[in-house]
């Protein structure tokens, strides 16, 4: 019997500790942290938290909300009584604190319609429909404390008012550094374009409007809910609703002085009634713009279309298509679209019952679109339940994004401003760069995307405008040291990181006066294409690469590029829509001149469009060209002074003692092992560029090692919360059975 009892004791124990080093390993283990997809939505300071800002609490309507500077906001809306106001706010980088800073009644009157613009550092502009429906600009500045100050407004009594009979549906938009373009609706809802000239001072011109008696009268029938666009440096996309309510984009050229505005092209996208309420429109790439908009049954939906820069307008994903996109088979109103990183796009909206919603969708390069976080999906943020109209959403940083909207909980129409966090694919901005006299930089990793950072591209700028890429390898370092500069001249810094879904925002520009910089390698190498040598000034202050000409043959699909490095060896990438290419060294090396080399490819027939990269020690070039079915010759002038004028001129074979290059075998065709002019080097791909076409690089073809296929982390969880408890339990079991043995031949004995 003592035995017996002996053996259920120790039975006993040992169930127990093993029971709790089960619970132990269970509660002790390390989890996998989780990251958020992009596109995923989390409420920051929103009415479904209870949080968010109330900043009027009779009227917020009309809201047009844009960025003064990094943490502080302007938002133009119609108040109590319905007349303009100004109001700023700071709005933290997490979007975690929001403070009402400064208020300003610019209007007594009346100010609905606002479109609100940045013209300068300080300067701001407001289109709006003030007394009797008629149209005015107003401008103010505004200082990086939020301070506001009335320049030209009806309260000073001192704006423009450009139309005498009605401005409704205003959207404003930027044509250069002082002309504005403005489309509204007009007398009857016509459909309208206006220019002026708005100066640094805040001081407004008009150009060609309706109190000038020249402006465009581009819709004679109806034009509403106007969405305008910059496509390039003078061609203009509108969305609005226009005849039978039916959706339409226009295109317009318009030139930098504003004094003429042309009509190009017209598409009607959606043929319902109606077609295309609130309309909001952004551009997604170089040619491709993305609506949002109420369509039928006031359902919501987006659309794709490519805009070329003859202003043709092709459908991509439209109702016309029969294949765009209905987010929210309910209803979808007060539309505010707006990019999250290349591929990322937001959309704040008033949904069912009004409630506030914000969807996130992907929209590629070719304008195709896939639903995110939306009411079809059945996983969007409703972050407002009572109700939000009036919307205008803006970016705060690399994942933050601010709301200004009017509603609240029943039949209010308060002003309110809410946050959220959307998360991107792409690296978050990097934040400061600090910077030494030695050119030292140093700066702390962002927030890394949807996948590990790779690299830092690091940029340098004498002007805070034109960026050289600063060769330094690829390194997840936080740190670099510049070199090769010019002593004693100020400079300009920002950084970006890199992860395999491309590369994040750069960070603002950080300047400091070099006088300490250092370069290891000399400065007096001529010719040779730059081998062991570097001279930064071959073809200008910090110009180390020239690119001469870039031709593209359509009858042959032959591309070539004649170029000459003084500083290292050029590196040389061809993108494509559907591959990554290099340039190799041409067979046919014509003497042009002693600093030019020859690189040629050919691309396949399908191919619309192309991306050149070429790459030395010190400096890059980087350029897309469109074919258009044509072929392409665009020459650079400069340092060899080979003019278009000297395209197809027959060159004589050069003296025999002239050796610009060595002559390749005569049987070997160029490959990426270079010549003793300019070596070719593939490298991984990086995009060393701040805003680099979104076209997706396929995979390196260099020979390594297989490694093994890697479990996502979500499976390592799940094979140690089933198999390792399976284990211990086994184990348990054949101890228990030892023992319960053990202990029956102690009773038997």
């Amino acid at each position: 019997m003592i035995a017996n009892k002996h053996s259920k004791n120790l039975t006993r124990v040992s169930f127990a500790v093993l029971f709790t080093i089960t619970l132990s390993l269970a509660f002790h283990a390390p989890l996998p942290e989780a990251s958020a997809a992009a596109g995923d939505i989390t409420a920051v300071k929103t009415q479904s938290e209870g949080n968010n800002l109330e900043h009027d609490l009779d009227l917020g309507a009309h809201a047009s909300l844009v960025q003064v500077d990094s943490d502080t906001y302007a938002l133009a809306y119609t108040g109590t009584g319905t007349d303009g106001f100004i109001s700023t706010f700071t709005i933290s980088s997490d979007g975690t604190t929001i403070t009402e800073v400064a208020s300003l009644e610019h209007d007594t009157d009346n100010a609905s319609y606002n479109s609100l613009v940045q013209v300068d550092s300080d300067t701001y502009a407001l289109a709006y429909e003030g007394a009797d429906s008629d149209g005015f600009i107003s401008t103010f500045t505004i200082d990086s404390d939020g301070n506001i100050t009335a320049v030209k407004t009806q309260s000073e009594g001192n704006n423009l008012e450009h139309d005498t009979d009605n401005a409704r549906y205003n959207s404003l938009v930027q044509v250069d550094s002082d002309t504005y373009a403005l489309a509204y609706s007009g007398s009857g809802s016509d459909g309208f374009i206006s220019t002026f000239t708005i100066d640094s001072d805040g001081a407004i011109t008009a150009v060609k409007t309706q109190s000038e008696g020249n402006n465009l009268e581009h819709e004679t029938d109806i034009a509403r809910y106007n969405s305008l666009v910059q496509v390039d440096s003078d061609t203009y996309a509108l969305a609005y609703e226009g005849p039978d309510s039916d959706g339409f984009i226009s295109t317009f050229t318009i030139s930098s002085d504003g004094t003429t505005i042309t009509e190009v092209a017209s598409l009607e996208h959606d043929t319902n009634i109606p077609g295309a309420n609130y309309n909001s429109l952004v551009q997604v790439d170089s040619d491709t713009i993305a609506l949002a908009y109420t369509g039928w049954g006031a359902d919501g939906f987006i659309s794709t279309f490519t805009i070329d820069s003859d202003g043709t307008i092709t459908a991509v994903k439209t109702q016309s298509e029969g294949n765009n996109l209905e987010h929210d088979t309910r209803t979808a109103s007060y539309n505010s679209l707006v990019q999250v990183d290349s591929s990322t796009y937001a959309l704040a909206y008033s949904g069912t019952a009004s409630d506030g919603f914000i969807s996130t969708f992907t929209i590629d390069s070719d304008g195709a679109i896939t639903a995110v976080k939306t009411q079809s999906e059945g996983n969007n943020l409703d972050h407002e339940t009572g109700s939000s109209v009036y919307n205008s959403l803006v970016q705060v940083d690399s994942d933050t994004y601010a709301l200004a909207y009017s509603g609240g909980a029943g039949a209010s129409n308060d002003g309110y401003i809410s946050t959220f966090d959307i998360a991107t694919s792409t690296p978050h901005k990097v934040g400061t760069v600090s910077t030494t006299s030695s050119g030292q930089l140093s700066w702390t990793a962002p927030t890394a995307g949807d996948s590990e950072i790779t690299d830092y591209i690091i940029q340098y700028s004498t002007d805070d405008s034109t960026w050289s890429t600063f060769d330094d390898g690829t390194s997840t370092s936080t740190t670099a040291t510049v070199t090769c500069l010019t002593n004693d001249t100020t400079y300009y810094f920002r950084v970006a990181a890199v992860n395999s879904s491309g590369t994040g925002d750069f960070s603002s520009s950080s300047s400091v006066l070099l006088t300490l910089v250092t370069c290891a390698t000399d400065s007096t190498s001529t010719g040779g294409g730059g081998h062991g040598n570097c001279d930064s000034r071959a073809f200008g202050l910090n110009k180390s690469l020239k690119v001469n000409q870039v031709s593209y043959d359509i009858e042959t699909f032959e591309l070539a590029v004649q170029a000459y490095s003084s500083c290292g060896p050029i590196t040389s990438k061809v993108f494509t829509s559907t591959e990554l290419g290099t340039l190799g060294l041409s067979m046919n090396q014509p003497l042009l001149d002693e600093n030019i080399v020859i690189y040629s490819t050919y691309l396949e027939e399908s191919d619309k469009k192309f991306r050149i990269l070429l790459e030395n020690d010190r400096n890059s070039f980087d350029e897309t060209f469109y074919i258009y079915d044509k072929s392409i010759i665009k020459t650079y002038k400069g340092y060899s002074h080979y003019t278009s004028e000297q395209q197809g001129t027959i060159y004589q074979e050069p003296e025999s003692t002239v050796e610009p290059m060595a002559e390749p075998e005569p049987t070997v065709e160029p490959t990426s092992e270079p010549g003793p002019v300019v070596e070719l080097i593939v490298e991984p791909i990086l995009e060393p560029t701040p805003e680099p076409e979104p076209i997706v690089e396929p995979e390196s073809t260099s020979v390594s090692e297989p490694e093994p296929e890697q479990l996502p982390e979500t499976d390592t969880s799940m094979w140690y919360w089933f198999v390792i408890p399976g284990l211990l339990g086994m184990i348990f079991l054949l101890l228990y059975k030892r023992m319960h043995k053990n202990a029956k031949n102690v009773v038997s004995n």
